[in-house]
């Protein structure tokens, strides 16, 4: 079993870090990872100059376990990584390293655009998950005219 631990994503600036966090907001998670890799590879190749060397050694350890990750057949991650990471084309197996009731409860509408990877996802772990959010009797799914599923 080939399992990779997608860790936390180092911080890179104060600025930098409030641009991505923006990104991530408004849905935008392959802009926000292109900031990120951009700063990463200027640690790496010494053009900017980390925080400290732990600083250094955080990012290199996260690029390297993100180029792993296509390789994978599990990881472990927490949920806000699993939604930034794209493609899960090789994954058999995702663990999340959370509790993730309170981030889901305090969604309260979510763009079809951002669900369609998931709804059409030919993963097993995330087509039963979807099934089982969709059996819950206690939640209500309907779509509004601008093509918002919300979730009450």
């Amino acid at each position: 079993m080939n399992v990779i631990y997608i860790s936390e994503k180092p911080s890179t600036s104060p600025e930098i870090d409030e641009q991505i966090q923006l990104l991530y907001q408004l849905g935008l998670y392959k802009e926000a990872n292109k900031m990120f890799n951009s700063f990463a590879r200027d640690i790496i190749s010494d053009t900017r100059q980390p925080d400290s060397e732990e600083h250094k050694k955080s990012i290199i350890e996260y690029n390297n376990s993100i180029k792993k990750l296509h390789s994978a057949s599990t990881i472990i991650l927490t949920h806000e990584r699993l939604l930034q990471l794209g493609t899960l084309k090789n994954i058999e197996t995702v663990i999340i390293d959370e509790d993730i009731t309170p981030s889901i409860l305090k969604t309260g509408s979510i763009e079809i655009e951002d669900l369609n990877g998931l709804l059409t996802s030919k993963n097993e772990l995330i087509r039963k998950f979807i099934d089982y959010v969709k059996s819950t009797s206690s939640e209500t799914y309907f779509e509004t005219l601008n093509l918002t599923l919300i979730i009450c």
